[in-house]
């Protein structure tokens, strides 16, 4: 009889062990929580109502894009194009629904949004991904909070906000046609409590053009 009540102890503390492993384990390899600010404070993204689309800067990196409109092209029931044959103007629909005129009288149908700031025309909405913490694409219409010029949605990019570190990179790269991109940011504190940073911009050089059908002459591509 001991020696039954001794295997029964036994075999409920090695369950024991095994069932607090399982939990353990399952803890360690859930999905890392995903927090956004599609309704202006932080959320985790399972209990936005709203349909949303969440890059972060490690999406963006292994995506290999440089820019908003390459970076739409990876959200479902979305279409980015470029526009008047401009490269940093872009036309977006969500579902369907867009404007594909850059005319400064007509406002876009999905407005983007640079750090809370609203881009009010499509001429220059295409922005180049640099230094960016994450870009959050929120489908339907979005009025109550964006305002107008979001009937079909909203593009919100967010960009990386300094630190307390010193930190910095510099990235330069040459390609065919003589194309040189270069872009660097340096990051320092002020003081205890103030910090600053500064990000460069892409410097693009191409001996290449494109035909602009529009103006029916050639120009160059940057």
């Amino acid at each position: 009889m001991k020696k039954n009540i001794k295997y029964s102890i036994f075999s409920i503390f090695i369950t024991t062990l095994i069932l607090t492993s399982n939990v353990y384990a399952q803890n360690e390899g859930g999905l890392e929580e995903i927090v956004v600010t599609a309704q202006k404070r932080s959320e985790s993204l399972q209990e936005v109502p709203i349909s949303i689309q969440v890059f972060s800067s490690d999406d963006i990196e292994r995506l290999a894009v440089t820019n908003t409109i390459d970076l739409v092209r990876n959200v479902p029931g979305m279409v980015g194009v470029t526009n008047v044959g401009l490269p940093q103007a872009a036309a977006y629909f969500i579902r369907g629904i867009g404007q594909d005129e850059s005319v400064s009288t007509l406002d876009p149908a999905v407005g983007t949004f640079v750090d809370g700031v609203f881009l009010s025309r499509q001429i220059a909405n295409n922005s180049r991904l640099y230094d960016i913490e994450s870009v959050e694409v929120l489908k339907g219409p979005q009025g109550t909070l964006y305002g107008r010029s979001t009937t079909g949605g909203a593009v919100r990019i967010i960009t990386k906000k300094p630190t307390e570190e010193t930190e910095g990179w510099f990235d330069i790269a040459y390609g065919e046609y003589n194309t040189i991109e270069a872009s660097g940011k340096l990051n320092f504190p002020l003081t205890d409590n103030l910090f600053a940073k500064i990000t460069t911009f892409y410097i693009d050089q191409e001996d290449g053009f494109l035909q602009n059908v529009t103006l029916n002459k050639d120009q160059w591509k940057r």
